[in-house]
């Protein structure tokens, strides 16, 4: 067991299988290792965190490596695991985005509650059966709620995959007032 600083380990985010999910959590990576939090004690309870580092370094007789680090409220408690990885951000956003049932997601989108798909006017030119760029970010943010940055790669996804595209095929999706429609709204 060590005691250590925060300023001495480097705070990453991990990823760990559970089940059939990925899990991804704050970790801490110190000499080569990964650690997980396994408890936060405040700064009168320091002794406290220290004897719990030291019980979970017995208790795997030696074999688990166990920090204690204070930080500026406070001190936590980190045990080493091996499952653990340092997470690749944009991965993991593409591992979920293409984990997403496209069908079922544009048959939310078309249904009640969905995108307000209607008829639209621009420059004296009516596009019929369309929606707003925008308007679909901003559903696709609350209802999954995922950033703007992944909302907008699903939409590119819609379009590569052929669920929707640019009503003149000029854009990709973006989160702009463009218009777009649902190849099953086509006349």
């Amino acid at each position: 067991m060590q005691i250590l600083e925060s300023s001495q380990v480097k705070f990453c985010n991990v990823v760990k299988q559970v089940n059939n999910d990925l899990e991804s959590f704050l970790g801490v990576a110190y000499q080569g290792k990964l650690f997980a939090n396994v408890g936060a004690f405040s700064r009168e309870d320091g002794q406290a965190a220290v004897k719990r580092g030291r019980e979970l370094f017995l208790q795997s007789k030696g074999l688990i490596q166990c920090l204690v680090i204070e930080e500026q409220t406070g001190f936590t408690v980190w045990c080493q695991e091996n499952d653990l990885q340092i997470v690749d951000e944009n991965k993991l956003a593409s591992d979920r985005i293409a984990q997403i049932n496209l069908e079922q997601l544009v048959a939310r989108m078309r249904n009640v509650g969905g995108l307000k798909i209607q008829d639209r006017r621009f420059r004296l030119t009516n596009y019929p059966r369309c929606f707003v760029g925008s308007e679909a970010t901003q559903w696709i943010m609350d209802r999954l709620e995922i950033p703007e940055a992944e909302a907008v790669r699903l939409g590119q996804r819609l379009i590569d995959e052929k669920w929707l595209h640019h009503v003149l095929d000029e854009h990709d999706f973006k989160n702009e007032d463009l218009f777009y429609r649902f190849y099953w709204d086509e006349q």
